[in-house]
């Protein structure tokens, strides 16, 4: 049996300093696979700050269709040392709850991916939030080739 395979990386560039962009595969519609046979639609998700970002994208071969939006429910530990600001892995769209877990830095503020704390120091922060993505479909044609690489590069506009 001989297996063919697509291998992508991802490429971002955040517009401006205060915005965001994240790029992932989609494990949810991609069912956890992470190399994809040619002619299969392997499936990604955008999550930007702000989310009326316009996003232009480049991919190395294929086709890259729009697939819809959705929310994902996610959990971060952010680490503070020494400092008062920090980052989430994807930009917040709806805070459900912070708790430190320890010692507490006080009040905390976020703003797309970016935390603040009234407080610098040390301490870990548990973050529980809701994220706006919007997916995409990428599509390649077969080749000769058994193992192959694709680029798709996004560049994110703010008006």
């Amino acid at each position: 049996m001989i297996k063919k395979s697509i291998t992508i990386t991802f490429v971002a560039i955040d517009p401006r300093a205060g915005d965001s962009l994240v790029l992932e595969l989609d494990s949810e519609k991609n069912d956890e696979e992470t190399e994809f046979a040619y002619g299969t639609k392997a499936y990604f998700r955008a999550y930007t700050y702000p989310v009326s970002m316009s996003l232009e994208m480049t991919p190395t071969d294929g086709t890259i269709t729009s697939e819809g939006s959705g929310s994902s429910d996610e959990e971060d530990f952010v680490s503070f040392v020494d400092t008062n600001e920090a980052s989430l892995s994807k930009p917040c769209n709806t805070l459900t709850s912070t708790s430190w877990l320890g010692t507490s830095l006080g009040s905390v503020s976020i703003l797309g991916d970016k935390i603040t704390v009234s407080t610098k120091g040390t301490g870990v922060l548990k973050v529980v939030f809701k994220g706006s993505f919007r997916r995409y479909g990428l599509t390649l044609n077969e080749r000769d080739e058994d193992s192959y690489p694709v680029i798709v590069f996004v560049e994110g506009t703010v008006s």
